[in-house]
């Protein structure tokens, strides 16, 4: 799977990573040198057999001007990844540095998808960053995992904060909506859609899916033994914390999406195929 050299530096060693996003060359070499690191599982029935699969990854990796790290000559690495395939040990480190995180994902769709939303979150996440609402994670921290031969993926990415700072809290739902914004012009659905919050927002654009939601979950269950805000439950939510220009866009796309009485939107909605991210330092962005 692919991950993030910043991520694993953030949850293994927080305060040395907290030191680290102050320097410039540090940065740039975790943040950008090393952007795409993938974690690759061996397995064979003879050891001769994994030193042919390490020599041919090596050259892979040099072929295509990468570098490869052999995790069993990293001691505390090693005990941490064995740990962890038995108790998922190393996701719950990512509490350490602020105290909480969340995480921005959309359904699992395409490798070529996937790879355009964990590029956009990553661009998303540095105004917040750069203004302090969030922890400064260098901004590429994705989870993200392929299956099916490489031809399905999941991919989400973390954003942490530190519920005692009233600014990061404040921040939360702004970013949350941005989320969604960026999902929306993917033509994707986000994994947001549980939220009471949004699920009035996406649901006219889906078929109005929580109306039917409604009508089933009362057929199944009347007495709602069941967590009604997992499931139908819709809340509003106050769009006025966005800056106007992003309402505007999340207003604009909400209408020209909706669902109505004769059926779904007229035909001309289209996803955004141009990423402003795409290809662009994280430290050398044009403004957008």
């Amino acid at each position: 799977f692919r991950t993030s050299a910043a991520g694993f530096t953030d949850v293994l060693a927080p305060h040395l990573f907290e030191k680290i996003t102050e320097t410039k060359n540090l940065k740039i070499i975790l943040g950008d040198a090393m952007r795409y690191p993938f974690m690759i599982v061996l397995a064979g029935s003879t050891m001769n057999e994994l030193e042919y699969q390490k020599k041919a990854i090596r050259k892979i990796a040099s072929d295509n001007d990468g570098i490869t790290m052999d995790i069993d000559k990293m001691k505390p690495f090693k005990s941490m990844a064995l740990m962890s395939c038995i108790r998922a040990t190393l996701p719950a480190m990512v509490f350490r540095r602020g105290g909480s995180f969340s995480t921005a994902l959309s359904r699992n769709e395409t490798l070529d998808s996937q790879v355009d939303w964990g590029e956009t979150l990553a661009g998303l996440k540095q105004e917040y960053i750069e203004s302090g609402a969030i922890l400064n994670d260098l901004g590429d921290n994705p989870y993200f995992v392929t299956y099916e031969d490489n031809m399905w993926c999941h991919c989400e990415t973390v954003y942490q904060y530190d519920p005692r700072n009233e600014k990061n809290k404040e921040n939360l739902v702004p970013l949350l909506l941005d989320c969604v914004t960026a999902a929306i012009e993917r033509c994707m659905e986000p994994g947001f859609a549980m939220f009471p919050a949004i699920r009035p927002i996406l649901s006219p654009m889906a078929s109005n899916f929580n109306e039917w939601q409604k009508k089933i979950s009362e057929a199944f269950d009347p007495g709602q033994a069941g967590d009604k805000g997992f499931f139908t439950d819709e809340e509003e939510i106050d769009l006025s914390m966005l800056k106007p220009e992003k309402r505007a866009r999340l207003e604009e796309l909400i209408a020209s999406r909706k669902w109505t009485e004769a059926g779904p939107p007229d035909g001309n909605v289209s996803r955004v195929t141009d990423n402003p991210y795409r290809g662009n330092s994280r430290f050398n962005r044009p403004p957008q």
